[in-house]
């Protein structure tokens, strides 16, 4: 059976449809000033972490073998944290590829983004979802940040990337607003930026960064804004 044909039949079809069409190497960019915690699709080759094989229950009954292709994955305190499609999980790698720890989401979900503070607390930003999922290292939920909402300045409608800076507060890029907003690491919400610097740019696409923040936007994520923590513009295409 074609991977892609079994992948969208039956409930899996209305998870996976969510998830953005972005490849790895679309999201990430190397840049040490910046502090870029994506990895690219060659780095997570060169580990191994490129796909992940995962049994798979057809709809005849049967278990079939797949190799589900990472989807989000970001480098944090020399740990890899990877969710791969479809899984249950984000999985903790040592930066050779071997299994450290797996972080349960207790269901099955797909993940839009996530983000680990210092502490390795994980923000969790599921698919179509309007709120981020604050879990400690273990999976355990703390709390949630944002909610749905057009008029309070803390309300989220249409978030689509997360980042955490080196001051561990946690940068929400919100579609709806288009604009990034900022919440301290127990949810506080703080300031947002950006919105008067996309002009005409109609697709913003991801953020990510721990000393300045880098938006990445356009049809082809070739538009790129740089900000400082505190949201003053750096540079921008």
């Amino acid at each position: 059976m074609d991977r892609r044909q079994f992948l969208f039949s039956g409930t899996t079809a209305a998870v996976m449809a969510s998830v953005p069409a972005m490849t790895l190497s679309q999201l990430s960019i190397a840049s040490g000033e910046v502090g870029m915690t994506r990895l690219t699709e060659s780095e997570l080759s060169n580990m191994g972490l490129l796909t992940r094989n995962m049994d798979i229950v057809s709809a005849d009954g049967g278990v079939v073998t797949v190799p589900m292709k990472a989807q989000v994955a970001r480098r944090y305190q020399g740990q890899v944290y990877v969710w791969f499609e479809t899984d249950q999980a984000i999985r903790v790698y040592d930066q050779s590829g071997n299994s450290l720890l797996t972080v349960s989401l207790g269901q099955s979900v797909a993940v839009q983004d996530f983000a680990v503070d210092s502490y390795g607390n994980l923000f969790v930003l599921m698919a179509g979802s309007h709120e981020v999922l604050w879990l400690d290292s273990q999976g355990a939920v703390l709390g949630s940040i944002g909610r749905f909402g057009t008029e309070l300045p803390e309300q989220l409608n249409g978030p689509v990337s997360l980042t955490i800076d080196a001051l561990d507060n946690l940068h929400v890029l919100n579609a709806g607003s288009r604009t990034v907003k900022v919440f301290s690491g127990s949810g506080v919400y703080l300031h947002d930026y950006g919105q008067s610097r996309w002009l005409s740019e109609r697709r913003l696409s991801s953020v990510d960064g721990t000393s300045q923040v880098q938006v990445t936007g356009g049809d082809k994520n070739n538009s790129q804004w740089l900000f400082s923590l505190d949201g003053h513009l750096i540079s921008g295409s």
